[in-house]
């Protein structure tokens, strides 16, 4: 059973798996917990790149999230507890997307290449390179493992959240709430593929899916975990939903809680409902022909105007209705201008459940 209160004393090591919306959770854990608790390593240029197995017991201790493009296993290297984190893509969508970040920022004989063919012959070509190994790509990243079964298994007892991009927008904010911060603003930065693609995508899925199994198994497992897992947190955190930060949480505070809003709203509503009946018993709606329409037009303006409360819970109050009066519910019953105004409707007052 994952708790929550393990991240206090833990380490993250995100297995940053390439072209699945990585990028985006770094920039994003940076403005979450700031730039100096995440460290990065880079893969881009080889020369330059401060691997995990060359960090300092200082440097492991002042950074609280680990990421690069290093497989599951690095957990080894510290004497603190750790806990993985890890996203998972469609594994054709992922190659595809591979194609166009390589033409266009791709450096020299991968760009060459990727420039000198067409998404299907690279996509091909692919397969032949990495042979059997391919269809398997992401969930050996991710665990170590080429049996999803076994990939399961690691995820579940090592990861305390793993999910799929196309979930990203609802981990960002898990994460936010999480460490109880204000949501950042949402990251994606997964190369635009999909709308350049095309057709071709379609033939490539329906033509090559069978070749990626085990990673498709995977990333249903994690799409699943996922869910599974924001649940628990979120009951674990309590019921009142904190991704807007402390500030919201305060003002939800402040207005008594979703549950008391709720229990405010309750005889608001009934005290309405009464004067609703108390009027469509009287002059005006007989007035008005003492017809079903009538008569909850008529309610509707009592309930402003008559002995229950002048405003229900986030009712709005149009000018007119300060001219409520002995004609205002005459004025209701005929909607006239004034009711226009005040926005009334048809049948019951609005009613607004604060949080």
């Amino acid at each position: 059973m994952f708790d929550v209160k393990q991240l206090e004393t833990s380490k993250i090591i995100f297995n940053h798996v390439p072209k699945a919306g990585g990028s985006s959770l770094y920039f994003f854990f940076q403005d979450l917990l700031g730039p100096e608790k995440v460290f990065r390593s880079k893969t881009r240029n080889v020369d330059t790149e401060i691997k995990m197995e060359d960090l300092s017991a200082e440097d492991k201790e002042k950074h609280s999230i680990f990421q690069g493009h290093f497989n599951y296993g690095h957990h080894k290297l510290f004497e603190q507890p750790c806990l993985y984190f890890g996203i998972i893509r469609d594994p054709i969508e992922r190659i595809v997307s591979n194609y166009y970040y390589l033409r266009k920022k791709g450096l020299g004989e991968a760009r060459k290449y990727a420039m000198s063919v067409t998404l299907e012959e690279y996509f091909e070509g692919r397969i032949k390179e990495s042979e059997t190994s391919i269809g398997h790509t992401q969930t050996k990243f991710l665990t170590g493992q080429i049996s999803p079964e076994k990939a399961r298994e690691i995820i579940q007892n090592d990861y305390f959240l793993a999910c799929t991009t196309r979930q990203l927008d609802g981990c960002q904010r898990l994460l936010a709430q999480i460490y109880k911060k204000k949501i950042p603003t949402l990251k994606r930065n997964v190369t635009a593929s999909d709308e350049k693609s095309g057709d071709t995508m379609d033939l490539l899925k329906s033509k090559y899916r069978d070749l990626f199994d085990t990673d498709y198994a995977t990333m249903r497992f994690a799409r699943d975990f996922f869910l599974e897992r924001r649940d628990d947190i979120r009951k674990q955190l309590g019921a009142r939903d904190l991704i807007e930060g402390p500030a919201q949480a305060k003002k939800a505070k402040a207005a008594g809680g979703p549950k008391k809003a709720g229990a405010e709203a309750g005889p608001k509503k009934a005290q309405a409902g009464a004067a609703a009946k108390k009027a469509a018993g009287g002059p005006a709606g007989k007035k008005a022909g003492a017809g079903p329409a009538a008569n909850k037009k008529a309610g509707a303006t009592a309930a402003k105007a008559g002995p229950g409360p002048k405003k229900a819970v986030g009712q709005n109050r149009g000018p007119g209705a300060k001219k409520a009066g002995p004609g205002g519910q005459k004025r209701t019953a005929t909607q006239g201008p004034a009711n226009k105004a005040a926005g009334v409707k048809k049948g019951k007052p609005e009613l607004k459940v604060v949080g």
